[in-house]
């Protein structure tokens, strides 16, 4: 089963939050999750994937990337989504449409107040909104 993170790129992170998703993806490995799908470089996203690479040293889990650019982690695996190829400005968008469509589980940080500078409208928004379309 293949679970993927998204979130804002800026998080309110406290202990509250890293306990509940270490406990969460704790549970997500023993249920059978075995590969795990990561975006971008947010503050979400990178602090779900130092909880996951800890669990790595101790399960038998997979780091996927799907990759929209450079990338400094280490992965087990890197994808980069055909739908992006000729995405231009829409790249995150349409790799995050990817993401949602190769996982059985979403994990989302996501506030509907949540505004970045001169955008109109959140990646994360988007994106909740496909999955909830796509009925993940």
């Amino acid at each position: 089963m293949n679970c993927c993170f998204i979130g804002h790129r800026k998080i309110c992170v406290n202990d509250d939050l890293i306990n509940h998703l270490k406990e969460l993806i704790l549970k997500l490995i023993k249920i059978g999750v075995n590969n795990f799908i990561f975006g971008s470089n947010s503050e979400f996203d990178n602090l779900c994937y130092q909880i996951v690479y800890e669990y790595k040293k101790i399960y038998d889990i997979k780091l996927i990337n799907y990759c929209c650019g450079k990338e400094i982690r280490k992965f087990d695996e890197i994808k980069i989504p055909a739908n992006t190829r000729n995405a231009g400005r829409y790249i995150y968008i349409e790799r995050n449409k990817a993401m949602i469509d190769d996982s059985d589980i979403i994990i989302f940080y996501y506030s509907k107040s949540y505004l970045p500078t001169s955008q109109t409208k959140s990646g994360t928004d988007i994106a909740y909104s496909y999955a909830q379309k796509c009925k993940k």
